[in-house]
């Protein structure tokens, strides 16, 4: 079994990544969650953007991520 490390620092925003996902009927894994934030934080030239303040917007934000719409 391969143990997932994920930065103590980002631990919070990965599980509330996870938990926004779902709600939008989106299944990922720790590792896809740290990704897609990473990449999308990486296209706005920042190294792991803060989260947005309201649950919805970060369903938004991840459905755009996910669709490229």
């Amino acid at each position: 079994m391969e143990l997932l490390m994920i930065s103590p620092r980002y631990a919070e925003d990965i599980k509330r990544i996870l938990k926004a996902a779902i709600d939008i009927d989106i299944i990922m894994s720790p590792e896809e969650a740290d990704k897609l934030w990473s990449d999308y934080s990486n296209e706005l030239y920042a190294g792991w953007l803060r989260l947005p303040e309201s649950d919805e917007s970060l369903r938004q934000t991840i459905r755009r991520v996910v669709t490229g719409v």
